[in-house]
């Protein structure tokens, strides 16, 4: 069993420097040619790629919410907490200013979004790095939703007290991107970073699929924030090559939880097998002790 982890792990780290490697090669050559980072004004495109971030995140967090319900650790807690953050994001800030408002996103809408974006990559960072159990899954993964939500909530209040003292969260007509918004996208990349590092480090140790699958989306969502600061965006209806690398990433985030869940309903299958098979034999035992006690006594 270890060699079959060792064997899965290696191909996993060769699988792991070839993406890197790609991406790495497509990124230099995005700064070899300017002309390469253009973004374009699809606000259709961009509308289906936020609705399926955020349908995918919420794939994601409903798969982390049954694994506490079954394991109860507060890493899958916070897996649940982040992915959550990440879909009501995209809903609140995105994708109801333009279905329900009927305008682009505003600035402090703007603000709001990568405000949520941080909070929920900080919880799927911190995630991998803790293996505590709760006794009360429930509960704990009530409180983390509710303090996500609040999260939420207090970033947009915030965004719009300060709505005078923010930039634009956008490029201006030169093209050049505001300095707090090129912190930010900084900051997301960090927490990209440490996302892939830490679920890296329990595939390494732990073995467990689903965080490969973790691991391979951080490194698409690192290059994409990568992308984000080389390539500013003039309105919230264009979109660029990091958008899609961020799309790519939540596919990728999509095929780790089928398999999780076809892994979890063939061991399900398994264990009703063995049950089904160990109550044949003790029915069986039963009788035919029974028969023996039956004839010694007669």
């Amino acid at each position: 069993m270890k060699r079959q982890q060792s064997d899965a792990y290696q191909t996993w780290l060769w699988g792991e420097a070839l993406l890197l490697g790609l991406l790495a090669a497509a990124l230099t050559l995005f700064v070899a040619y300017p002309s390469l980072r253009e973004p374009y004004e699809l606000p259709d495109v961009r509308l289906v790629l936020d609705t399926t971030v955020m349908l995918a995140a919420l794939v994601v967090a409903v798969l982390a919410g049954i694994r506490v319900a079954v394991d109860g650790r507060w890493a899958d807690i916070l897996l649940c907490a982040g992915f959550s953050t990440a879909a009501a994001t995209h809903l609140a800030f995105s994708l109801i200013p333009v279905f329900v408002v009927g305008h682009e996103r505003a600035p402090v809408e703007g603000w709001a979004w990568h405000g949520g974006r941080i909070a929920g990559m900080a919880l799927v960072a911190v995630a991998p790095w803790l293996g505590a159990r709760t006794s009360r899954p429930r509960r704990a993964i009530a409180v983390a939703l509710v303090s996500a939500g609040v999260t939420l909530a207090a970033l947009w209040i915030a965004c719009r007290l300060g709505t005078h003292l923010l930039p634009s969260p956008l490029a201006g007509p030169s093209g050049d991107q505001p300095m707090l918004l090129t912190a930010a996208l900084a900051i997301e990349a960090l927490l990209g970073l440490a996302w892939l590092v830490g679920f890296w480090r329990r595939y390494r140790d732990q073995g467990e699929d689903f965080d490969r699958w973790l691991a391979l989306a951080a490194t698409l969502i690192v290059f994409a924030e990568v992308h984000y600061v080389l390539t500013p965006i003039p309105a919230a209806s264009y979109v660029s090559q990091g958008d899609f690398l961020r799309v790519l990433s939540y596919g990728v985030l999509l095929a780790g939880a089928w398999r999780a869940i076809r892994s979890a309903e063939f061991g399900r299958a398994v264990a009703e097998e063995r049950a089904r098979v160990a109550s044949e034999i003790h029915d069986g035992l039963q009788q035919y002790l029974f028969s023996i006690a039956t004839h010694v006594s007669m």
